[in-house]
C-alpha cells in the first residue's frame, strides 16, 4: 500500500461494503477519517487495512466512521508518511469513461493480488464469470507479475 496509495480509498470502500453486508449494517466513512488512513504507512499492508475496517464496522456504534474512531497510531503523525504523496482525490481524468476504466483496472489488479492471482477466486470476489475477468484483464493489459 505504501507504493500504491491511490488504491487505499478503493480498498476502504470495498472492505466497508463487504463488512457492512456481512454484519447487516449501513455505514460510511467521513473525509476526516480518510485523510489519516491515506497518510498512514500500512506496515501490515492490505491485511492490516482489511482488519481495521472490519473491526471499525463491528465495534462502531455510529453509522459514520470518524477520525476519532481510528487507532491512535493512525491518527497521530507518527504513523504518517511524509513523502508528499498527492492524495487520490486530486487525480484528474478527462471523462467519466476514463475514470471508470481507471477504477476498474486498478480494482481488478488489487483483487487479483489479494487472491494471489487465482482467477476463480478473484472472479467470485468480483461477482463475475471467469471468462469476463479474462476479458477485462486483456482489455486493461493486466498480467501476473513475474
Amino acid at each position: 500500500l505504501r507504493e500504491r496509495r491511490q488504491d487505499i480509498p478503493l480498498l476502504i470502500d470495498y472492505f466497508l461494503e463487504r463488512f457492512c453486508r456481512e454484519n447487516q449494517k449501513v455505514m460510511t466513512i467521513s473525509g476526516e477519517a480518510l485523510r489519516p488512513l491515506n497518510r498512514y504507512n500500512w506496515p501490515g499492508n492490505v491485511r492490516e487495512l482489511r482488519n481495521l475496517i472490519e473491526r471499525l464496522v463491528i465495534i462502531s456504534p455510529n453509522p459514520t466512521i470518524e477520525a476519532i474512531d481510528l487507532p491512535d497510531e493512525i491518527r497521530k503523525d507518527g504513523g504518517a508518511v511524509s513523502d508528499g504523496v498527492t492524495p487520490p482525490e486530486s487525480t484528474v481524468l478527462s471523462s467519466l469513461k476514463d475514470a471508470r476504466q481507471d477504477f476498474e483496472s486498478r480494482f481488478i489488479a488489487l483483487c487479483l493480488e489479494l487472491n494471489n492471482w487465482n482467477i476463480t477466486e478473484t472472479a467470485k470476489m468480483l461477482g463475475i464469470e471467469r471468462t469476463h475477468l479474462h476479458r477485462k484483464m486483456r482489455q486493461y493489459n493486466i498480467e501476473k507479475p513475474k
